[in-house]
């Protein structure tokens, strides 16, 4: 019997960039606080990266939820979305959506 269950996995991807520096990580862990925690308070992963954005390089924090079909997560994503670009100046947030098997072993 196959132990996996289907879920979709979100990653949005905040770029750390702003006219006036770079979002801190105290700054980032109040947004987290107030944003994501409470719209997925079943969990969530936070990692760091780096990237490239219109040519040149970034640090970017990266927000993976995994969720069953079905959960209406694209909402509140796009709310958290919004709301780090309106506080940190953004033009943007990548949101990747890929279908995913997972299983707690």
């Amino acid at each position: 019997m196959d132990q996996f269950e289907k879920r979709i996995v979100d990653r949005l991807y905040f770029g750390r960039d702003t006219p006036t520096g770079e979002v801190t990580a105290a700054a980032w862990g109040d947004f987290c606080d107030r944003q994501i925690t409470p719209r997925f308070s079943k969990g969530y992963t936070i990692y760091e990266a780096r990237g490239v954005w219109m040519g040149g390089h970034e640090n970017v924090f990266v927000l993976e939820v995994c969720r069953k079909l079905g959960d209406l997560g694209g909402p509140a994503l796009q709310d958290i979305a919004d709301a780090y670009k309106s506080q940190f100046e953004q033009d943007a947030v990548l949101r990747a959506t890929t279908d995913a098997r997972y299983a707690f072993i």
